[in-house]
């Protein structure tokens, strides 16, 4: 089941986090009772009904909530389309491109300063549209680079979010580029098919609306081509893994995701023996103060005969399949350092050209999203600091210029 949101509906979302005055940091937030319930109403017109089938999984029969998944991708078998999934090297956040043929996905947008990286990739693949954009859950290291790449698309056919509000200014800054951009929002629920090509996506989670930690609102995603499956498991910690489990989603993928940048509070033993992965990626901060990933988790990889790439090691991994083989390429994709600039609105499909950098002139805070001249006497940590070359840099990138220094 599906409920899709106008983006005047959306609004109310974003109205909402004013009136809540959402204070808790990293923890979950829902609609109250009377607004969900509206919103509920609201949507029921147009909500799709997924049909339930047994399937077999690991000799064991389960519960499919969506045996389409397999069948849509079975009939396309034949295939010519090669289907490519890059993790992007983003530091301690996610970014994860899908593209088959014309159709294209992004989970996640990395953390505030990753702008330069992930435009310049959009630019020079010349990426100007997405059928799929996902925001897998409201934290600054999934959405933080998020409003820029939604400013610079064309069109993006749906964003999906889940059902959950964040009381930061990252959060606030996305809601108010989708309502300026007028993009529908879908908040999908577990069980629900989006097809993207000849490929299909399946969301696994989240299966509950209760959770305290932000983390477990993740959508986890399966996706398939062919014979091959990608598992994209978000932030989700062990609590959603074991919802995921009791739900008998159809778990087995040939590549997965690892969640949470590999932290010990994900990736349980009988999670990822559900899964059987051949292959993991972990996508994590070099030398990053969190200790990802978890030695823990490495050795559960290790003993369940995982390939391991990790971005802080690997760089960007690109993986390319036919529906029946895979190839890895690690660090495939070479990034330009010029930033592509996000335009404010966007009426053509004309591309806008790199800006060229010189030197440094304007330096931001990833936390407070201020910039600062680099004279500035309230200058950030050196590991809060992100740099910007032109003042339009900085402001497209929604950092607010220091009162102090008025830079």
């Amino acid at each position: 089941m599906r409920k899709v949101l106008s983006t005047g509906t959306f609004l109310l979302l974003f109205v909402l986090i004013s009136l809540t005055g959402c204070s808790t940091v990293g923890k979950a937030q829902t609609l109250p009772a009377d607004i969900n319930q509206s919103l509920t109403s609201y949507t029921e017109s147009i909500m799709a009904e997924e049909t339930t089938n047994p399937s077999s999984f690991g000799g064991e029969q389960i519960e499919s909530t969506s045996p389409e998944v397999e069948q849509i991708s079975s009939k396309e078998a034949d295939r010519l389309e090669t289907l490519q999934v890059t993790v992007f090297d983003v530091g301690q956040g996610d970014c994860i491109l899908i593209k088959i043929g014309e159709h294209t996905a992004l989970i996640d947008a990395g953390d505030i300063g990753q702008e330069a990286l992930i435009l310049n990739y959009l630019h020079d693949a010349q990426i100007r549209q997405l059928d799929y954009l996902v925001a897998s859950h409201p934290h600054a290291d999934h959405i933080g680079s998020m409003s820029a790449v939604i400013r610079y698309m064309d069109n993006i056919d749906s964003i999906l979010m889940p059902d959950v509000v964040h009381s930061t200014a990252t959060f606030e800054q996305v809601l108010e580029a989708i309502e300026h951009r007028d993009f529908p929002v879908t908040i999908p629920e577990a069980g629900a098919v989006f097809e993207l090509g000849g490929a299909s996506i399946q969301v696994i989670a989240p299966n509950n609306n209760n959770y305290v930690d932000l983390n477990n609102y993740s959508i986890v995603l399966r996706l398939t081509y062919g014979e091959v499956s990608f598992l994209c498991a978000g932030d989700a910690e062990d609590v959603s893994e074991s919802d995921q489990l009791s739900a008998n989603h159809l778990l087995k993928s040939d590549i997965l995701k690892v969640a949470h940048h590999g932290s010990g509070s994900s990736t349980t033993w009988s999670y990822l023996e559900r899964i059987a992965p051949r292959i993991a990626v972990i996508s994590v901060g070099e030398e990053n103060t969190y200790g990802h990933p978890d030695s823990n988790v490495l050795e559960l990889l290790s003993k369940a005969g995982c390939e391991v790439y990790r971005t802080d090691k690997d760089g960007t991994v690109t993986f390319t399949t036919d529906g029946h083989d895979i190839t890895v390429d690690a660090n495939k994709v070479q990034m330009t350092t010029e930033v592509t600039k996000a335009p404010e609105s966007v009426t053509t499909s004309e591309t806008t050209s790199p800006i060229p950098k010189t030197s440094t002139q304007y330096i931001g805070n990833k936390n407070s999203n201020i910039f600062h001249s680099t004279s500035c006497g309230t200058l950030p940590a050196e590991k809060n600091r992100t740099y910007f070359e032109l003042r339009e840099e900085a402001i497209s990138s929604n950092f607010r210029p220091c009162k102090n220094c008025k830079p």
